[in-house]
């Protein structure tokens, strides 16, 4: 299972992988979600005054805690939507919604 933490600037070390794109005050994209930071990244991320950042942390659940997982998010999902089965492009959302969800902790 993959959950995302913030953690100083100070904290990050080479290899650690960023959890949300990362953006400066005018809103202009630094870096895209998913990069491997680096000594270099780390190095400007100091420069421009960063003090943290989100990054990826991976659990190691078993197979059974996986599932468990699988299925709040699906039962969560499925009440939200359960007033709109005669609506085929709202069971087109929640089937993309679960997928989603699902494949974001995997």
């Amino acid at each position: 299972m993959k959950k995302i933490e913030q953690r100083k600037i100070d904290n990050i070390e080479p290899g650690m992988v960023l959890g949300y794109d990362l953006r400066d005050n005018k809103g202009n994209r630094l870096m895209t979600e998913n990069t491997q930071l680096s000594e270099n990244d780390i190095a400007k991320l100091k420069q421009r005054g960063i003090t943290a950042i989100h990054i990826v942390h991976h659990i190691d659940l078993s197979n059974e805690q996986q599932l468990s997982i699988e299925n709040e998010i699906c039962d969560h999902i499925n009440q939200r939507f359960m007033n709109h089965d005669e609506v085929p492009e709202m069971m087109k959302l929640k089937t993309l919604l679960i997928d989603y969800r699902i494949k974001a902790i995997q």
